[in-house]
């Protein structure tokens, strides 16, 4: 009975040591080495047995037992619930922070500045007067924005230009009387670019590609059409404003005599400009010559209606009446005037 207490209990001492054996070999196989750190376990994935780091993130390993560890972290940064946070009242603690795509988390100072691989990351990182930073796209570059410039300009390598230049300008009639209207066109290039255009010469001055304008005195005008952001390029236009008045005859009346005749005059302005003559309505036979302004009478008698009228603008003119008196009959009394030889009443 002694003999078999003793084989069963080194039986089970035997296989208790075999157990632990195994055990422990297994332990030992994870990597064929001990264990890294105390808080490292061997953990059978895919039936194979290796050490696992119990401690994640930002944690440190103690006496097994894992711990937040600052010193994981980047200055700028705090180890909480084993993750590196970026610390109150700092700015940034990681580049993920910062708002802008073209800063990252400068961590001596814990703000969010420049990336040194982009060109910027605002405007003022952009030298040219109409740069703007594109934090659009990665690249980070400085890109030209019209915006930035005046409506008639475009930013070009950041500098705002002119681009608005005077073609042309004309005017639809060369001369006109006063207090008509005159209409002037400008053309510019890029063309129809009417709100960069300013004009001078003008009674009222204005903007447009096409202004019209009258005048109340006579005399010659000169309008100008300037790019208003380029007083370089302009184009000028000269316009004649006529007045004519003042038609007087001499003699001041006609007879019916069908030769007497009589001369009409008129005041025109400006002095170099040149009257057309002619009669309006019945001329009652009458006739006149369109250059002297001559009237011949014939033997009808009435009043006539003469028409002085420039000779280029036909709308412009003035009128004068005269009356054509009964002729004397050579028997009755009166006699001859001496003059032409004509008996006048």
């Amino acid at each position: 009975m002694q003999k078999r207490f003793k084989i069963i209990v080194t039986v089970g001492v035997i296989s208790l040591l075999v157990i632990c054996w195994f055990s422990a070999a297994a332990r030992a196989c994870c990597v064929g080495t001990p264990a890294p750190t105390p808080c490292h376990e061997c953990v059978k994935v895919n039936n194979e047995w290796v050490w696992v780091d119990q401690c994640v993130g930002c944690e440190s390993c103690s006496a097994g037992t894992c711990f937040d560890d600052d010193t994981n972290c980047n200055s700028c940064q705090d180890c909480t619930d084993h993750n590196c946070v970026k610390k109150s009242g700092e700015e940034c603690g990681e580049d993920s922070d910062c708002t802008a795509p073209c800063q990252t988390c400068n961590t001596s100072n814990c703000s969010c500045d420049k990336d040194p691989l982009v060109q910027c990351d605002e405007d003022s990182d952009c030298s040219g007067e109409c740069y703007t930073c594109d934090t659009e796209t990665p690249t980070c570059t400085c890109k030209d924005d019209d915006s930035k410039c005046d409506p008639c300009e475009e930013c070009v390598y950041g500098n705002c230009n002119c681009t608005v230049t005077i073609t042309s300008l004309a005017a639809d009639v060369e001369a006109a009387c006063v207090g008509s209207n005159v209409t002037f066109t400008v053309v510019t290039d890029p063309a129809n670019r009417c709100e960069c255009v300013t004009w001078s010469g003008s009674p009222s001055g204005g903007e447009g590609c096409q202004r019209t304008y009258s005048w109340g005195s006579s005399g010659e005008y000169t309008v100008t059409a300037t790019s208003s952001c380029n007083s370089g390029s302009s184009k000028s236009k000269g316009v004649t404003i006529v007045k004519i008045e003042n038609v007087e005859f001499s003699p001041e009346d006609l007879y019916a005599d069908g030769v007497s005749t009589s001369t009409a005059s008129a005041d025109i302005t400006p002095g170099s400009r040149t009257i057309t003559w002619s009669i309006q309505g019945n001329a009652l036979g009458c006739s006149i010559n369109a250059s002297t302004g001559v009237i011949t009478a014939s033997t009808t008698e009435g009043t006539i209606t003469v028409r002085a009228a420039d000779s280029e603008v036909s709308d412009c003119y003035a009128e004068g009446n005269i009356e054509v008196k009964p002729a004397c009959d050579q028997t009755e009394p009166g006699g001859w005037d001496g003059v032409d030889g004509i008996l006048r009443c």
